[in-house]
């Protein structure tokens, strides 16, 4: 397994966090349209030169919380 917290390995490049843990997103235009919003947020105009971009998503709930289906 990957681990992202490496910065010998990895480069963070943004960060950012949702109000809500959204599922079905693709059903639902105006929660896609809010995730690419909070996203765009602060994203860097200049990247730096990689040979490929990763994606990592982090979920925090409450034990308390029904089970997920992202």
């Amino acid at each position: 397994m990957l681990n992202f917290n490496d910065s010998e390995e990895f480069v963070l490049i943004h960060q950012f966090k949702i109000p809500m843990i959204y599922t079905w997103g693709e059903k639902h235009p105006e929660k896609r349209e809010e995730i690419r919003r909070n996203a765009l947020k602060g994203f860097p105009v200049k990247l730096p030169m990689c040979a490929w971009y990763a994606f990592y998503i982090k979920i925090e709930r409450s034990s308390f919380d029904r089970p997920l289906d992202i």
